[in-house]
């Protein structure tokens, strides 16, 4: 075992008190938004996966200024549908006539028609995820030039089929612009239409083009 990650204090605790010589990595969930959170983390993970709504300015901006100082590796997701709530809720027994999400796919369809997947997990908290996939294989470029130690893509409740495509294409994605490809802009344009396919709701940059705006 090479690492362990895990979506919040506790259970970081839990896995350093268990087993203290395993490298621990932060998801998305411990919402790593500035560089305070990555120094006061970093005494604790190995590696941390920043905050989903992060703008690509603040991004560029905080792996800089970790960087300057010593930081644990850090990390960006770059496709997949971004979770927008966790409940200690279980929907399928508090809804009745909800079928079990082990079972048949689940989804929270909203005014606008927008369906947004529900999942439960072992410990019967529900799980909603965004109804549009994040994509940012056009961004690659820039995401390169902030050197992020890792990119990620999130595979969660993919088929095996979905998720060798989606690799493949970033894969591809990032081989070509290292590489100095100087068709990259045409490359990455096709490998955007490629993986709009294998989203059923459409694609979105996300909070990567703004963040999240500013409550007055």
């Amino acid at each position: 075992l090479d690492g362990v990650m895990v979506a919040g204090g506790g259970e970081a605790l839990a896995v350093r008190n268990c087993c203290p010589d395993l490298p621990l990595f932060g998801s998305a969930a411990l919402n790593v938004f500035n560089y305070r959170a990555v120094r006061n983390y970093g005494r604790l993970f190995s590696g941390l996966t920043l905050s989903q709504e992060l703008s690509g300015e603040q991004m560029r901006s905080l792996v800089r200024y970790a960087r300057s100082d010593r930081s644990p590796a850090l990390e960006c997701i770059v496709h997949g549908a971004v979770e927008l709530m966790v409940s200690e809720d279980c929907l399928c027994r508090t809804h009745a006539g909800m079928p079990d999400p082990s079972r048949a796919w689940t989804g929270i369809r909203d005014e606008r028609g927008r369906i947004f997947p529900v999942t439960i997990d072992a410990a019967c908290r529900t799980h909603v995820f965004n109804a549009v996939d994040t994509c940012l294989i056009d961004r690659i470029p820039e995401l390169l030039a902030m050197e992020f130690d890792a990119l990620a893509i999130d595979l969660r409740r993919r088929s095996g089929d979905s998720a060798t495509v989606l690799a493949a294409s970033y894969r591809e994605a990032i081989e070509r612009t290292a590489s100095g490809d100087p068709g990259i802009e045409q490359i990455l344009a096709a490998a955007k239409d490629r993986v709009k396919k294998l989203a059923a709701g459409g694609i979105t940059a996300g909070h990567y083009l703004q963040g999240v705006p500013e409550q007055g």
